[in-house]
């Protein structure tokens, strides 16, 4: 079972931090379409004020900080998998190295239609070697102190000996780092999905499910 609260603002927030606002836009400007197109806002300064009521300095300044506890490994039907399933010591970081502060609005029918997004670093470890590494991940927030970190680890070439695939040919798997931070306690997941080409030019998707959880808290600042 998924970890509840903190880690549906990481997959929900951040699933759409990474489609969207990475392609950033001039500052205030809006694409076509109006009200049913996501807006991006690119910030001056990481403590411009944001119609949230914070700024990205401010949200950073919550979550910042290393954090400690248990990643625990799956077996799935399917997937191969480096390391073997078991839980391990984890230990990550997240910092703030100068990256871009986005204020986000996106159509009512998407939840949470307002964030405001960090590029930042998430220092990766963990005791069985799947990760000792620096990922660059999208820090979304919709309050001080509540926010979700992304990172697509399957776009990143990792120091660490993580690896995952599909047994069956002519698959590509999509892994994917969700976090949610509320306070100082940190749940996630670790998920994976599968694409290959379909006829006629179209892609069949099979949705994924967790190679992992973790959960961690931030040692005392």
């Amino acid at each position: 079972m998924l970890p509840r609260g903190p880690w549906l603002l990481a997959l929900g927030v951040c699933s759409l931090a990474a489609c969207d606002s990475r392609a950033t836009l001039p500052p205030s400007r809006t694409p076509a379409g109006g009200g049913d197109e996501t807006r991006t806002t690119v910030l001056g300064s990481i403590d411009d004020p944001t119609p949230l009521g914070f700024t990205a300095a401010e949200l950073v300044a919550s979550v910042e900080g290393e954090y400690r506890g248990t990643l625990t490994w799956y077996a799935r039907d399917g997937v191969t998998m480096t390391p073997t399933p078991g839980p391990t010591d984890l230990a990550f970081t997240v910092t703030w190295d100068g990256g871009e502060a986005r204020y986000v609005e996106r159509p009512e029918y998407l939840m949470p239609s307002a964030t405001v997004d960090v590029d930042c670093v998430l220092g990766l470890e963990t005791a069985d070697g799947a990760f000792a590494d620096n990922l660059p991940a999208i820090l979304s927030g919709v309050a001080v102190g509540e926010a979700g970190i992304l990172v697509t680890l399957s776009d990143v070439t990792l120091a660490g000996a993580f690896q995952a695939g599909a047994t069956e040919p002519g698959w590509t798997a999509l892994t994917v780092l969700g976090v949610g931070i509320s306070g100082s306690t940190a749940t996630g997941s670790i998920q994976i999905s599968f694409t290959r080409p379909s006829a006629g030019g179209s892609t069949t998707i099979v949705s994924g499910e967790a190679l992992a959880d973790l959960t961690a808290t931030r040692a005392a600042r």
